[in-house]
């Protein structure tokens, strides 16, 4: 199956296989914060060349920390992706998608930087900026949170 979606006005298309878990992870970096209005709701990352992107010359990317640009359209402004500069891989957040009532959030990260107002899923695994950038092999003095 395929997941469709897009930016507000429709100049940016996105597709992509549904991924076989059906989940999202919720990013409560500051950056993230800012970037999309609140935290950024992302599906898992896929294949760059799994992913159709219609309208290319509409998603802009803004060089955000060392390691990710984040992807807007240029026409509507609307926030749409990260993107690992390492390896191109994009995770696209899950607002710009169709038809997403089965998933559920898996891990929610950058904890310590959440919003009062936001609580936590009770489901979900949490990680502190620390703990996740132990987990993905990063110390915090190499990264830009």
């Amino acid at each position: 199956m395929t997941l469709q979606g897009s930016c507000l006005c429709g100049k940016i298309t996105i597709e992509m296989p549904e991924p076989e878990k059906k989940t999202v992870g919720m990013c409560h970096c500051t950056m993230c914060q800012r970037f999309f209005g609140g935290p950024m709701i992302s599906l898992s990352g896929a294949p760059k060349d799994e992913v159709i992107i219609g309208g290319k010359e509409f998603l802009k990317f803004y060089d955000s920390s060392e390691w990710t640009e984040r992807g807007f359209c240029s026409e509507c402004g609307s926030s749409l992706c990260y993107r690992f500069k390492e390896t191109g891989e994009i995770s696209f957040s899950a607002g710009a998608f169709h038809d997403l009532d089965d998933f559920h959030v898996e891990m929610e990260i950058y904890t310590d930087t959440r919003p009062n107002y936001l609580v936590p899923q009770p489901d979900a695994k949490q990680y502190t900026t620390k703990a996740f950038m132990e987990l993905i092999g990063v110390s915090i003095e190499e990264s830009a949170e």
